[in-house]
């Protein structure tokens, strides 16, 4: 019984690690493309900031932090 499981597994393993045809540049400039049509006011450098490029008020306050960072007498 245990090999009958064990052989279901391994066939289940093996179909779903089935060769994909992706190609990460592809979705890349598809997942651009999305965010782009989604968001046309905001320019691409600004992604780096994540739901923060949404809100001016969010990012002012992320900005401000960051001029003398919490965290940084732990880094040094």
């Amino acid at each position: 019984m245990q090999k009958l499981l064990f052989g279901a597994i391994a066939l289940s393993c093996m179909l779903a690690s089935a060769p994909c045809t992706a190609a990460p540049e592809q979705e890349r400039q598809e997942l651009l493309q999305f965010f782009q049509k989604r968001f046309p006011s905001i320019a691409l450098e600004e992604y780096v900031y994540g739901a923060l490029m949404l809100s001016a008020d969010a990012k002012s306050q992320y900005e401000s932090i960051m001029e003398f960072p919490p965290f940084q007498g732990e880094i040094s």
